[in-house]
């Protein structure tokens, strides 16, 4: 007959299934003494289910309007799995064989129950979406019509066993198959949601004044089913007052559910059931005890259908607009973000850019002393590699983000980097008060150097933000397993308990104080995440609370410690010191005039051209040694300015460097292919410069100045 099938009737359709054995493999089970505890548990309910819907038997012993079995199986086998048939298929023969004793008839009848078992629970994953038939409305119709389906084979098997085993006349086949049909529909609409339901969701609600309504609720429901249907109000047969259940279905379909429908359908089925044994209800008053049998149970059935689709309608509903609203509300909490982010970057860019401001107002004074202009360089190199590095870290983000950035891997020993990461961080302002414990081992991965120094950095950078410099950091660095374990641990500030589950989100960044180092955008974390994935790592945060210290710890695949070369020193190659002529190609007036004199005090002859064709003419034309070539030109771009360039016989010889604001591996590789030899990114960085102009025999290009 059929079975009981498990679906999530959660309002949350995320929810996870809590089903018996829900993770155990379908497999054709052994001498597994579970699965035979489960086959026989299976036999006796089914058995014992069976000798009640037996009862109410018309036409022959074996048929009857009412039989819970169909339920019971379906749910077992879709619980279970397949391998649960054998006791489906025990119990139906047992039950038979107790009420009829013919056992060529009895093994029939219990081969078309397990073969409808089978095909219900089939059709019902591949057609209704499985345990999640009773979410949607849709899903439940599809149910009801696979479930009458089924009920047909077990119906034709069960009764052509019985006409053929001389237990039924063949003139009566129609009306005992009818018959035996619908009390397989029974079982699958009215006795499988109850138990599929509450076993897939068992909690009960939090909010007491709904547990309180719905309890008053069964209440009212149960009474109902008493005084209507069991007679227990004499003369009340007469008048058709089962239609007034129907109010009450309704109310729990809008304010409860589908499991607490299924539990008041079931209430109600019973009472009807209950009824009909003692001849009473609403349908006592038919001359024939056949339509008293079969009249309560279509009407239960027919509840059942319409109230069980309603419930999945209003909760469907109601789940879209809790989605609907849990996306308002995230898209409000990232336009928060991102407005905290763009006040941030205001913020962030005003600092460097008033004292850069600042410096040029004093420079303008002729009266400037020495110490002063001393000063003043200071400030606006170090304010101007400041904006240099928060450009780097929004560029390195949408890099990431775009899956754009590649690894440069080798073998590299993670305690050298770190060694020199700290060395580094020393010489920022602000950095050097900072007490940073080194506690590292001689760790290898296979990693990119420049990557693993900007996590690195990125994560020291971050404990000095949120610690006082009397505070204490501790960046610790060893093997364990496979893995070389990366720890940077603090007494600082802590992370707040609401915000340490998105602490590496874009944007995420913890409060301020107003005496912690100023700087940064609140990218560090995040690109310390992305970066940790790329090298096939995962990283962590901790933190107890507010002012309780933070632990980052980073994981990556480990290698076996490698021997490296050391190359033997040489004398380095000599440097010429003699000017160039050289090109530059820049459309920004000031940037053009502020790089030619600082090319003009290196001793360097300067020709400029601002566009993409005056440039063309002026390599022709003069002839230069090396030019620096913007990228974005009125005209056409920097890349065709190189390629005419290249095209020219009397110009082959001449170094091309790219300058410009792209830096992606993209942007590198187009520079290549249009014949620059280096590619160097904005803001110029003039020791790179150079070291490029005065190298004997030119550069190669291999990768950006800002990777």
């Amino acid at each position: 007959m059929a079975a009981l099938k498990f679906n999530d009737a959660v309002p949350t359709p995320s929810e996870r299934s809590t089903t018996l054995l829900a993770d155990r493999p379908r497999h054709v089970p052994g001498a597994d003494l579970e699965t035979v505890a489960w086959i026989a548990a299976v036999a006796i309910i089914y058995y014992a289910a069976g000798k009640l819907g037996l009862y109410f038997a018309s036409f022959t012993s074996s048929s009857t309007s009412v039989w819970p079995p169909t339920g019971i199986a379906f749910a077992a086998m879709l619980l279970l799995g397949y391998q649960i048939w054998p006791g489906i298929f025990l119990g139906a023969f047992l039950v038979n064989l107790a009420i009829s004793g013919a056992v060529f008839a009895s093994l029939g009848i219990a081969t078309g129950n397990t073969l409808e078992a089978f095909v219900a629970v089939y059709l019902t994953m591949r057609y209704a979406n499985g345990r999640k038939l009773f979410e949607h409305s849709q899903d439940f119709f599809r149910f009801a019509a696979l479930g009458m389906l089924a009920a047909a084979i077990s119906a034709t098997v069960g009764v052509a066993s019985l006409a053929f085993g001389g237990l039924a006349h063949w003139n009566e086949f129609v009306r005992i198959w009818a018959t035996w049909w619908l009390g397989d529909v029974g079982g699958f609409l009215l006795f499988a949601p109850l138990p599929i339901l509450w076993i897939e969701n068992p909690r009960l609600t939090g909010d007491h004044g709904r547990l309180l309504e719905s309890s008053l609720v069964l209440a009212v429901i149960t009474l109902f089913g008493v005084v209507v249907f069991a007679g227990t109000v004499p003369g009340i047969a007469k008048y058709p007052i089962g239609f007034f259940c129907f109010p009450m279905l309704v109310w729990c379909a809008f304010r409860f559910g589908q499991r607490e429908v299924a539990t008041a359908i079931f209430v109600l089925t019973v009472s009807a059931e209950w009824g009909m044994m003692r001849g009473h209800g609403p349908w006592a008053r038919f001359a024939s005890q056949i339509s008293s049998f079969i009249m309560p149970q279509a009407f239960m059935i027919t509840m059942a259908v319409m109230t069980m689709a309603l419930a999945a309608v209003v909760w469907e509903r109601k789940r879209a607009e809790e989605d609907a609203n849990e996306a308002r509300n995230q898209a409000v909490a990232a336009n928060r973000a991102k407005d905290q982010f763009l006040a941030m970057l205001g913020h962030e860019l005003r600092n460097p850019i008033a004292a850069l401001s600042s410096a040029v107002r004093v420079l303008e004074h002729s009266d400037v002393l020495s110490q002063q202009y001393s000063t003043l360089l200071e400030i606006m190199v170090r304010q101007s590699g400041h904006l240099s590095r928060m450009v780097d870290d929004l560029l390195d983000v949408q890099r990431l983000t775009a899956s754009r950035i590649t690894l440069n891997r080798r073998p590299m020993n993670l305690a050298e980097c770190a060694r020199d990461c700290v060395t580094a961080l020393r010489l920022r302002e602000g950095y050097a008060d900072h007490n940073i414990v080194l506690r590292i081992e001689d760790t290898w991965i296979d990693g990119d150097p420049d990557r693993i120094a900007q996590i690195l950095t990125n994560l020291l950078s971050n404990a000095c933000k949120y610690t006082r410099p009397q505070g204490k950091i501790v960046l610790s660095i060893r093997p364990e397993d496979d893995r070389a374990v990366i720890c940077v641990e603090d007494d600082g500030d802590g992370i707040p308990a609401d915000l340490l589950p998105r602490i590496f989100e874009l944007f995420v960044q913890g409060d301020r104080l107003s005496d912690r180092h100023p700087g940064g955008l609140g990218l560090g974390l995040t690109l310390v995440r992305r970066l940790s994935e790329l090298h096939g790592g995962t990283i962590d945060a901790h933190s107890d609370g507010p002012g309780r210290g933070s632990k980052f710890t980073l994981r990556i695949p480990r290698i076996e410690a490698r021997v490296v070369a050391q190359s033997t020193t040489r004398a380095t190659p000599g440097r010429s010191r003699r000017g160039r002529r050289i090109l530059i190609v820049e459309d920004n007036t000031d940037a053009r005039e502020a790089l030619r004199q600082a090319l003009e005090m290196s001793g360097h002859e300067i020709f400029e051209a601002d566009s993409g064709a005056s440039g063309v003419e002026s390599a022709l034309a003069n002839h230069p040694d090396t030019a620096l070539i913007d990228i974005g030109l009125p005209g056409f771009d920097g890349y065709e300015v190189a390629r005419r360039i290249r095209s020219s016989s009397e110009n082959r010889g001449i170094m091309l460097i790219a300058l410009t604001g792209y830096g992606s591996p993209e942007d590198r590789r187009r520079a290549q292919q249009a014949g620059f030899d280096t590619h160097l990114v904005k803001p110029l960085n003039f020791d790179q410069l150079d070291d490029l102009l005065t190298t004997p025999g030119g550069p190669v290009l291999e990768k950006s100045a800002a990777s």
